[in-house]
């Protein structure tokens, strides 16, 4: 989609502002030459073995990253939720995984630091496939070399700096009265870096680039991913470095290989949206009684995997409400809870729980003693699923030799 386009193209952008370096800049503005369009630029991080991205960007948390992009999406390294770190590897159309101690999945998955989130321990030290596109906000493939190099050649058409006003100077040298966080450079780029502003209705930032020769861009900074509706990542401050020696590429898919060959036969898996069960329930009291009636009922719960892959555990929380008549006041009858065992893709499980509560024969002796004869209890049910335990195969064969013919294709 268009919307999806533009918003992968200022991610990419982001990467390539910081790829350009970091040594410290000599001389200002007057003795600096002007540095080329945007579109060489952005050529020359589509050739770069590797990007090397340090910086952060929040969402509901504050996200930390030290990240090694190659090709079109590849990565490897470390991301930290409010200073609580875990190992990443993203193989590009293939999978995102994460491995955090304890500390780390407490601070992702619980909005009180102080309330312990009873899933940390499933996912604790354990590899664990997330499947939300947007990793913490942002699309890691955007990152690439691949991805972010030819995105940003079309990002500025004009490819001037300051948002395409050639008549803008060269240099643009920052300072305190420039504003807005977002159009100060990274911390660690020298202030008397080119400014690149996002042209108007493409997104708000700006990129960062050397002044002076070969004119690498040094960082990004933005109030979100620019163009992306999908995103949910907010000031976000980065600098990025392209390895000039091809070893270092080399030797990245070499690690990101082992670690994929490396994988256990199954991982665990971070909130999946996907539909896994489909259910079946029944189990309701009669309609009307007028003497023995019954307290509880039976409630019991049939499902099926329809997943291609993954496997899980489910818990079942079922309410029961009662209304005497439809014009009556429908009243809450207790609830039960069944817990299935883990299913996998194509199988099936069942299980019941008992429902007990003094309104249910209350109820069916009321609408029996209806004296025009037509009383009846309508009865409903309310359920909610939880899962739990959900795991797939790692593919760690087959993510390894994936790995294997990215380096190859890219000449590693």
């Amino acid at each position: 989609m268009k919307s999806g386009r533009l918003a992968r193209t200022v991610t990419a952008a982001l990467v390539l502002a910081a790829l350009a370096g970091c040594s410290a800049l000599p001389g200002g503005a007057d003795d600096a030459k002007p540095p080329p369009p945007m579109a060489t630029i952005g050529g020359r991080i589509a050739s770069a073995g590797l990007l090397h991205w340090r910086g952060s960007w929040t969402t509901h948390r504050e996200v930390t990253v030290d990240l090694h992009t190659l090709g079109t999406g590849d990565t490897f390294g470390t991301v930290a939720i409010d200073g609580h770190g875990a190992q990443v590897l993203h193989v590009a159309g293939g999978a995102t995984l994460l491995k955090g101690g304890k500390d780390y999945w407490q601070a992702a998955l619980s909005l009180d630091p102080a309330s312990p989130d009873p899933d940390v321990p499933a996912y604790a030290g354990h590899w664990t496939e997330y499947e939300d596109e947007h990793f913490w906000g942002v699309n890691l493939d955007d990152l690439a070399p691949g991805v972010l190099g030819p995105r940003l050649q079309d990002a500025f058409p004009g490819g001037e700096p300051d948002g395409g006003v050639s008549s803008a100077p060269a240099v643009q040298p920052w300072t305190a009265a420039t504003g807005e966080s977002y159009a100060r450079p990274p911390e660690g780029v020298d202030r008397d870096a080119v400014r690149y502003a996002i042209p108007p209705g493409r997104g708000f930032g700006n990129f960062w680039v050397d002044p002076e020769p070969p004119h690498r861009l040094l960082g990004f900074t933005g109030t979100g991913a620019p163009g992306d509706p999908d995103s949910r990542a907010s000031h976000i401050e980065l600098t990025v470095r392209a390895a000039e020696d091809p070893q270092t590429a080399s030797d990245t898919y070499a690690t990101m290989v082992a670690t994929a060959e490396g994988l256990p036969a199954r991982l665990r898996v971070l909130h999946s949206d996907s539909e896994i069960l489909l259910y079946d329930m029944e189990g309701k009291p009669p309609h009307r009684c007028s003497a023995n009636c019954p307290d509880s009922v039976v409630v019991r719960v049939a499902v099926r995997n329809v997943s291609e892959r993954l496997s899980a555990s489910a818990r079942f929380t079922i309410g029961m409400f009662g209304r005497l008549t439809l014009l009556g006041r429908e009243a809450e009858t207790g609830e039960c809870t069944v817990s299935l065992p883990v299913t996998a893709p194509g199988a099936s499980a069942s299980g019941s729980c008992t429902i007990s509560h003094p309104d249910i024969p209350r109820l069916l002796v009321e609408a029996a003693g209806d004296p025009e004869g037509q009383g009846v209890v309508y009865w409903r049910t309310s359920e909610s699923i939880s899962y739990a335990g959900i795991t797939t195969p790692s593919r760690s064969a087959e993510l390894a030799r994936t790995l294997r013919s990215h380096a190859a294709d890219a000449g590693w």
